[in-house]
């Protein structure tokens, strides 16, 4: 891990997430913000192992991920379906508001996502 996520990292993801479900964030933004949650979601289970075990050596970041542990907890499935959706829309051909490097990211992403689950299914 890249280092531990602040107080502060926490608090722009939990307004990220909003910002998702208003529909204020790009294609960019949805991608970005799926990989952040793969990072938080770790650590909020690292938390959890240490205060489960009465740990006291929690980071202010761990703290602020257990006070918003019930937003996180349905996150990364919340935001795939957003970004599912939009890349719906960015890929239809003639999509307005979609500008074609978005396209083009999105039928990237797409392919890399049906080359990983054919090397799964293999």
């Amino acid at each position: 891990m890249a280092g531990e996520l602040s107080a502060t990292e926490v608090a722009a993801l939990v307004a990220k997430l909003e910002q998702a479900h208003t529909g204020g964030l790009s294609l960019y933004g949805l991608l970005s913000l799926v990989e952040a949650l793969d990072r938080a979601t770790a650590e909020l289970d690292l938390a959890r192992r240490r205060q489960s075990q009465g740990s006291a050596s929690l980071t202010a970041g761990m703290e602020a991920l257990l006070e918003a542990e019930a937003t996180f907890a349905k996150a990364p499935l919340e935001v795939k379906r957003i970004l599912a959706e939009e890349l719906r829309c960015a890929i239809r051909p003639g999509a307005s508001g979609v500008t074609e490097r978005e396209r083009r990211r999105a039928l990237d992403f797409v392919d890399g996502q049906l080359k990983a689950a054919a090397k799964d299914a293999s």
